[in-house]
């Protein structure tokens, strides 16, 4: 398998139908002064077969360089398990090429395309890549989502939803993208939790992104916990920032939001509501996981591939 070097305008001409946004030349632009250098790399053997567009920085190939995850982009359909096989050997190759000395990958979930996903998972493994992580993502089936949504849900979320509509709150898709951010650094401030994109981030992102924003009010009409999510492929949706304010979990806003956001998406036809893992270096947060499982989201992996040059 050949790794073919091309500029962004011949790769986009290349591969018509990228991964998903992240795996975008415009979204993979936007962010390219996270690294020292994009490669946009197709791999063909007597024809095209994979894209993918990786960074490097301090010698190390990395994908992704600035978002969830990356995944390599099929050319052409109906691709064997041949094709995929020599892929990973193909790319180490490349980087010892290059003079790098490690590449580092991480896959989307694996409920993004199961089939994909494995093959690629086979060829890394058998190319001698090591697993460095193994994060707990979760994703609610927005195709299960229906009137009877309390019957399957935890008895407990089930009793936080109801308190939340017995307190009068609202629900909101917003274009107020600075309260939903403010909401969100509080919640993040308040929990210790890294924010990583400045509002001035959010407001360039959302220029090669389709974004929405969403808001829960109080009875009062205060805005007490917020949401943003990408349109991250044309049936799939993911949450990017979610949260609540301090002092304001009595009311129960995230079950009421986890609601309202389920039924949204659901109706616009979408497959599934990827909310992220919840797990950070592989450790999960058990508070994290009890809540999105409660709400009726189901689990799949999220493997972090390295191989040292």
């Amino acid at each position: 398998m050949n790794v073919i070097e091309l500029s962004p305008e011949e790769y986009k001409k290349t591969v018509k139908a990228p991964f998903s946004v992240f795996d975008t030349v415009e979204f993979c632009q936007l962010n390219s002064a996270k690294v020292d250098s994009i490669k946009h790399l197709v791999f063909n053997n007597g024809k095209n077969r994979f894209g993918i567009i990786a960074g490097i920085k301090d010698g190390v190939l990395r994908a992704p360089f600035s978002a969830p995850y990356a995944c390599f982009s099929e050319i052409g359909k109906n691709n064997k398990v041949a094709s995929y096989s020599t892929i990973a050997s193909s790319l180490l190759e490349y980087a010892k090429a290059q003079d790098l000395k490690k590449v580092r990958i991480t896959f989307p979930p694996t409920v993004y395309d199961e089939s994909h996903i494995a093959r690629l998972y086979n060829s890394f493994y058998n190319a001698g890549f090591r697993i460095s992580g193994c994060d707990l993502n979760f994703q609610y089936n927005l195709q299960c989502f229906g009137d009877d949504y309390e019957a399957t849900i935890d008895l407990k979320a089930r009793q936080k939803l109801r308190s939340a509509v017995r307190s009068e709150l609202s629900f909101q898709k917003t274009d107020d993208i600075k309260t939903v951010y403010d909401v969100i650094r509080e919640n993040r401030a308040a929990k210790n939790y890294p924010l990583w994109m400045t509002y001035e981030n959010i407001l360039e992102t959302i220029k090669v992104i389709k974004a929405d924003f969403f808001i829960v009010y109080s009875k009062a009409r205060e805005p007490i916990a917020s949401a943003m999510v990408y349109e991250v492929s044309s049936d799939k949706v993911q949450v990017i920032y979610w949260g609540n304010l301090p002092n304001t979990e009595d009311l129960k806003p995230m079950n009421f939001m986890a609601y309202h956001i389920f039924d949204y998406y659901s109706k616009k036809g979408k497959v599934f509501f990827d909310i992220g893992p919840s797990t950070e270096f592989s450790i999960p947060n058990f508070g994290l996981c009890d809540f999105k499982q409660a709400i009726g989201c189901a689990t799949s992996s999220k493997l972090t591939f390295e191989a040292d040059l």
